[in-house]
């Protein structure tokens, strides 16, 4: 299911992509390249979790800014859930790092978004 997701997120990505060169609209053609990319790191970083899970290996956690964690995000989130539905992140202001394993949160956040 999550998985899934991310190879959604990849394929659109991609799809857009092949019909802005088509449109000869080369300009905009980074941001699908920048949006398949991190899809597929999160798609590594899932794999890895579920490995970890099948090993019974412990998560990750390092400092992580989530405003930027967040923002970087907003492509995928934006594209999974639809053009009829805003995404809007608002960052917190003097949010001090966060001890966390990244690819977790970033999972948890996705599926709060396509769940809600």
């Amino acid at each position: 299911h999550d998985f899934n997701n991310l190879l959604a997120g990849i394929s659109g990505a991609l799809e857009l992509m092949g019909t802005r060169i088509e449109q000869g609209r080369w300009g905009e053609v980074d941001k699908y390249i920048v949006t398949a990319q991190g899809a597929a790191k999160r798609a590594a970083a899932l794999t890895h979790r579920l490995l970890a899970f099948s090993r019974r290996q412990t998560l990750d956690p390092q400092p992580t800014d989530v405003n930027r964690l967040m923002k970087g995000m907003t492509d995928l989130i934006q594209r999974t859930v639809g053009p009829s539905i805003v995404v809007e992140t608002i960052g917190a202001t003097g949010l001090w790092p966060t001890l966390v394993d990244a690819s977790q949160l970033e999972n948890a956040l996705l599926n709060l978004c396509i769940n809600a």
